[in-house]
């Protein structure tokens, strides 16, 4: 369905397949969605690295295991970060 849309507007068709596709709601909600994800990632990456150099333990490190592994990555940071005090 997609490459369908997508061969049309390379002019494999009727020429208006990207453009439907680029307007789509699915598609529209796709984008959405993705924006949200990576603001919530870049609002992880922000705290985690305060909050790590705030208990000494590299923000810097932290920082590039969120930009890596994402909520997994905050996940073992708030299991670790249990044993540093603030």
């Amino acid at each position: 369905m997609i490459l369908d849309a997508l061969w049309a507007g390379t002019g494999g068709g009727n020429g208006t397949g990207l453009e439907e596709l680029l307007v789509s709601p699915l598609f529209i909600v796709y984008i959405f969605a993705m924006v949200v994800f990576i603001i919530i990632d870049i609002v992880l990456m922000v705290w985690v690295y305060k909050d790590a150099e705030a208990r000494g333990m590299g923000g810097a490190l932290w920082f590039i295991i969120i930009l890596c592994t994402s909520w997994i990555g905050c996940l073992i940071f708030l299991i670790v970060r249990g044993n540093h005090p603030k």
